[in-house]
């Protein structure tokens, strides 16, 4: 009798450890981090292909969502998330003209962009500007326009159209795989 006591406990034990962590994760996932892989080269070289990481879900919930930020947004008409960088912000006119990102009829510095592989995938592809025309598209209340850093190459808010502030799960990518390539990606880190 005994036995099948401690055999019940055990497996007790066991069955609340499962659930103790299943618990965790989810809370991890839903408030603190979002686990991330890269997929595809659309923000390179900011990000290379098969990187894997983690977002902060916290900073996007307290400190909103800023200009330039890299975030993790979900792209409903695929069921999956994707990883762009935020160019316009609600009530923003974007457009593109001659290859320059202009906001409210304003160039844009687009300081994060590396110009040496911006101006060597140019040739490379036979382009006359590394980012086509567009626009002008004006947002509206919680609406955001996202970009990947390489536009030569990127499906975002040019194809998909805006994402909706509730579509924005994270921002900032911690780079921990592969390991000689750890590093904290976001709005700040190229100024």
């Amino acid at each position: 009798m005994n036995e099948k006591k401690s055999l019940g406990s055990e497996i007790w034990e066991y069955v609340k450890i499962i659930l103790v962590s299943f618990i965790i994760v989810f809370l991890l996932k839903t408030f603190i981090i979002c686990p991330v892989q890269v997929v595809g080269s659309s923000m390179y070289p900011t990000l290379k292909n098969e990187e894997m990481g983690f977002t902060n879900v916290i900073s996007r919930k307290v400190n909103g969502i800023d200009r330039f930020d890299v975030v993790v947004a979900y792209l409903s008409e695929k069921n999956e998330k994707i990883v762009k960088r935020v160019i316009g912000m609600p009530f923003d006119t974007i457009a593109c003209e001659d290859g320059v990102i202009y906001i409210n009829n304003e160039a844009i510095d687009e300081y994060y962009l590396d110009q040496n592989y911006v101006n060597s995938e140019m040739a490379f592809m036979g382009a006359n500007q590394f980012t086509d025309d567009f626009g002008p598209i004006t947002l509206k209340e919680k609406e955001y326009f996202l970009m990947g850093d390489n536009r030569l190459h990127s499906s975002d808010s040019r194809v998909y159209g805006v994402f909706y502030e509730d579509e924005i799960i994270s921002k900032d990518v911690y780079v921990w795989f592969p390991f000689n390539q750890m590093r904290i990606v976001n709005e700040q880190c190229q100024k």
